[in-house]
């Protein structure tokens, strides 16, 4: 998946969850560097909006730390 994998992790190396309540964990070995991301969208207005835009916000994080190991 590109999201929230991003551009610059390794492909079909690095892996992850994006689970329901918002909450994301994207580990790539092979550069030694994760992602975090501590949120809650259960009690959004709009949760088919606030999904994308959680989903997006991890892409552009993924891409912008990605970006620094490689």
């Amino acid at each position: 998946s590109r999201r929230p994998r991003g551009e610059y992790l390794t492909k079909f190396k690095s892996y992850g969850h994006t689970g329901f309540t918002g909450t994301s964990i994207w580990i790539d070995p092979v550069k030694n560097v994760f992602i975090l991301v501590l949120s809650n969208a259960v009690y959004s207005r709009d949760p088919n909006h606030s999904k994308k835009l959680y989903l997006d916000l991890l892409l552009r994080l993924s891409n912008k730390i990605g970006q620094q190991f490689d």
